[in-house]
């Protein structure tokens, strides 16, 4: 048997109601189908652990599932269960993982997600350099996936005008720019956790091969100099 886990770092098992913790565990099993062979280990402390096992059979099944599907790629029913359980996240504010053995594959964000009690913030215009692989929702502002160069996920969205142009240019690199939000929660060690996109241009037809070399020789995420940037930062501190 192997073990499947959803983190749900800003959560506890007891601040989880059983309403709730039914909706994940539905979805969840829906994601990672193959019913007959999946148990339920229980919800573990250290944020809430969602513990899922699975034949060791099928395992690489479950897991090529999962990220498949964080991919918006494989069947619409693992896709749209995904979706279910980001959703989810996002409307508890939850950001997390997902773990196979304790060995982490995905990690995600949530758009929602509230600031920690020693977490810095600063908005600077960023570009970026990634692939396209998936764009959709019904919000006013629609989220955008990338996929860095380390295959990293990267979070972006968008006016719902300019999704339709991303739309059509699904799994094609691109180079775009906008406003990122930048987040450190140790002095001088900063990530981009979202970046909303403005404009974009795709990078030229190329072998997946030749892209991602020339996204290497390029860069893949750049801050654009902002006037005070860093005193905001310092300002910010204060």
């Amino acid at each position: 048997m192997q073990k499947i886990t959803l983190k749900l770092n800003e959560a506890r098992p007891d601040s989880l109601n059983i309403k709730r913790l039914g909706e994940y565990l539905k979805k969840l099993a829906d994601l990672y189908g193959s019913a007959d062979t999946l148990y339920l280990d229980g919800v573990d402390e250290g944020s809430a652990c969602l513990n899922f096992m699975v034949d060791d059979d099928h395992a690489d099944m479950v897991k090529s599932r999962v990220v498949n599907a964080s991919r918006n790629v494989g069947a619409q029913t693992y896709r749209k269960a995904y979706q279910k359980v980001v959703s989810l996240m996002d409307a508890d504010g939850y950001s997390g993982s997902f773990s196979v053995n304790d060995q982490e594959i995905i990690r995600l964000a949530s758009r929602n997600a509230r600031p920690k009690k020693d977490e810095l913030r600063q908005s600077m215009p960023t570009s970026i350099k990634g692939k396209v692989f998936r764009v959709g929702g019904t919000d006013d502002t629609v989220p955008v996936r990338l996929s860095s160069l380390e295959g990293e996920i990267i979070y972006a969205q968008t006016s719902v005008a300019l999704s339709k142009e991303l739309g059509a240019s699904l799994y094609q690199y691109i180079h775009a720019h906008g406003e990122g939000e930048w987040v450190s929660e140790k002095p001088g060690n900063w990530r981009l956790a979202k970046i909303t996109i403005e404009r974009y241009e795709i990078i030229e037809h190329m072998s997946a091969k030749d892209a991602l070399l020339k996204l290497r020789k390029l860069g893949g995420i750049k801050q654009e100099p902002a006037d005070q940037s860093h005193a905001n930062i310092f300002d910010y501190r204060r």
